[in-house]
């Protein structure tokens, strides 16, 4: 498993923390998805062999959000 932080663009309100998550959770491969409103980070654990990096970074982005930031 690996773990990554997202800085997001565009997620202001609580709806956009429980939409954020939902979405992740419905991602095979994708294990955990903890949303940070206040930073505007999300924490995604996820199993590589399963789903890639730019996979969730796409899909976050398809939503109309911007992934600004990616930590490791």
């Amino acid at each position: 498993m690996l773990q990554v932080q997202l800085d997001i663009l565009g997620m202001s309100k609580h709806y956009n923390v429980s939409f954020i998550r939902e979405k992740m959770l419905t991602l095979k491969g994708v294990i955990s998805s903890d949303i940070f409103l206040k930073h505007k980070k999300v924490k995604i654990t996820y199993n590589p062999d399963v789903i890639t990096l730019n996979k969730i970074i796409n899909t976050i982005e398809e939503e109309g959000y911007a992934v600004i930031h990616v930590k490791r």
